[in-house]
C-alpha cells in the first residue's frame, strides 16, 4: 500500500519525483510514505493526529515516545495508545526525527484487512507550522546512493485533516470544492482519484467539467494538474470521447503564462516518458526550445527534455533524433538571451558527460562528438559579450576538454597495445 519513492542521482544532480520518475538509475534508495491520496489506504488503516507527551532515551535503541490522541481521522479507531508502537517507521527514511514534547504526529496503523498487510505503523512528524519535519539524519551512502529528501511538502497536517473531512461527504463532486478551498494538493489528489471511479453518465459529465477547470488553473500544483488530466482522459474514454491527454500536456507547456522551470520540467518529463510518438515529441520540443518569442523557462524546459532519457535514447551517436538534439545546441549558443546561451553550454556538457562508455560506442565517435562540442563552445566564447555567461561557458568548455583528453589518451594507449612492440 505504501508508495515507494525513488531518489535518483546522476552526476551531482539529485531529483525526486512522486508521480513522475525517470527510468535511469545511477544510484538509488527507496523510502516510504503513507498513500494518503488513496481511498483504499484510508479504508484499511486507523489514522489519527497524536501529540508527543514525552521522549525518553533508550540505550542502543530508539527512544520511548509517549503520546496522546488529538484528533481521530478515521471512522473506526482502535483503542487509544499511550506510546508509539515499537518498530515504527518514521516517514520517509525510517530514521526517527528530532522529536519534542508538544509536537504533532500523524499516526497510521494498518488493520488486518489492509492489502499487503504489515504490522509496521507509519508516522509523519510535523514541525510547528504543520509541515513535515526532516529526518534527524539522511541515508548518505545507503544502497550506494544519496539519502532521500524530507517528506513531500504536500504531506501537511492540514491536508490530512481536509481528507478526513472530505471522506464524510456523499460524493467526490461534493468533495472537490472543499478540497480546492483547502488549497492542499494532497486533498485534491484524493478527490481526483475518487472522481476517476465515477461510472454513471451524468456523474461522468460533471466530473469531466470539474477536472477540465482544475487542469487549466496554473496556480494548481503541477502534479495535481497532471493527475486531473490523466483522470479526465480515463473518464473521456468511458464517455466514448476522444482522448486528449498528450494534446493537453503539449498545450500546457507551450501556453504557460507563469509556471516556473521546476513545474515545467515535470510536465516535459511526463511528455517524454509517456508520449507514443518520439518524432512528434522531438519536433515539438525543438520548436519550443528555439522559439525566441517563448518564455525563457519554457524554452529551457523544452531543451532539457530533449537531452533526458528516455527521449535521448542511450546517448546513441547514430540515432537521428539524438543527433538532431545535439546539433541544435550550437545554434542556441548564439541566442539573444543570456540564459538560453548558458543553458545551451550546459546542454553540451550534459550530452558529452552522459555518453555511454566507449565499450559500447566506438571511442573515435565519442571523441568526435566531444570535439564538436569544444569547437562550438570556443566559437561562442570568442564572441560572448556577457562576462557572466562567458565564465559559465568556459567552465563547461574546460570540463569537456578534460573528458576529450582522457578519451584521446585511452585511444592512443589502446592503439599502441594493439600494434604490439616495435622490432
Amino acid at each position: 500500500m505504501e508508495r515507494y519513492c525513488r531518489c535518483l542521482a546522476a552526476g551531482g544532480l539529485a531529483v525526486c519525483f512522486l508521480s513522475v520518475a525517470t527510468n535511469v538509475l545511477f544510484a538509488r534508495v527507496y523510502w516510504r510514505v503513507p498513500d494518503l491520496d488513496s481511498r483504499e489506504y484510508w479504508d484499511t488503516h486507523d489514522i489519527a493526529v497524536v501529540e508527543v507527551t514525552s521522549v525518553k532515551p533508550v540505550p542502543d535503541n530508539e527512544p520511548a515516545v509517549g503520546i496522546k490522541t488529538v484528533t481521530v481521522l478515521t471512522a473506526n479507531p482502535r483503542n487509544e495508545l499511550n506510546t508509539l508502537p515499537a518498530k515504527t517507521w518514521y516517514v520517509p527514511t525510517g530514521f526517527i526525527p528530532n522529536l519534542f514534547v508538544g509536537q504533532h504526529l500523524l499516526l497510521c496503523l494498518p488493520r488486518p484487512e489492509a492489502k499487503d498487510y504489515t504490522p509496521l505503523p507509519m508516522v509523519v512528524a510535523f514541525n510547528e507550522g504543520g509541515k513535515p519535519a526532516p529526518p534527524s539524519r539522511s541515508r548518505e551512502g545507503f544502497a550506494g546512493g544519496p539519502g532521500p529528501q524530507p517528506p513531500p511538502s504536500t504531506f501537511t497536517l492540514k491536508a490530512s485533516e481536509a481528507i478526513a473531512s472530505i471522506r464524510k461527504l456523499p460524493s467526490a463532486q461534493d468533495g472537490l470544492s472543499e478540497a480546492v478551498a483547502s488549497g492542499e494538493p494532497l486533498a485534491i489528489q484524493y478527490v481526483i482519484k475518487w472522481l476517476g471511479e465515477t461510472n454513471k453518465p451524468a456523474d461522468v459529465a460533471k466530473a469531466v467539467a470539474s477536472l477540465e477547470k482544475l487542469r487549466k488553473d496554473e496556480d494548481t500544483h503541477v502534479e495535481v494538474r497532471i493527475l486531473a488530466s490523466q483522470t479526465l482522459n480515463a473518464l473521456l474514454k468511458k464517455d466514448q470521447r476522444t482522448s486528449d491527454y498528450w494534446e493537453w500536456t503539449r498545450s500546457a507547456i507551450e501556453n504557460s503564462k507563469k509556471m516556473g522551470l521546476a513545474d515545467l520540467k515535470i510536465l516535459v518529463l511526463s511528455l517524454v516518458q509517456h508520449s507514443d510518438t518520439r518524432a512528434e515529441t522531438g519536433t515539438f520540443l525543438m520548436k519550443v526550445a528555439q522559439d525566441t518569442e517563448q518564455r525563457i523557462p519554457v524554452r529551457i524546459a523544452a531543451r532539457q527534455g530533449l537531452i533526458w532519457n528516455p527521449f535521448f535514447k542511450n546517448r546513441d551517436l547514430h540515432d537521428p533524433w539524438d543527433n538532431k538534439a545535439f546539433d541544435m545546441l550550437p545554434s542556441l549558443l548564439k541566442d539573444k538571451n543570456p540564459e538560453i546561451r548558458t543553458d545551451a553550454a550546459s546542454g553540451l556538457w550534459e550530452v558529452v558527460a552522459g555518453m555511454p562508455p566507449p565499450a559500447r560506442v566506438p571511442r573515435q565517435d565519442f571523441i568526435k562528438r566531444a570535439q564538436k562540442a569544444i569547437s562550438a563552445l570556443k566559437d561562442a566564447v570568442a564572441v560572448e559579450a556577457d562576462d557572466a555567461v562567458k565564465k559559465e561557458m568556459l567552465v563547461y568548455l574546460q570540463r569537456i576538454e578534460i573528458i576529450e583528453k582522457m578519451e584521446q589518451g585511452k585511444k592512443d594507449t589502446s592503439s599502441a597495445t594493439e600494434s604490439g612492440p616495435s622490432e
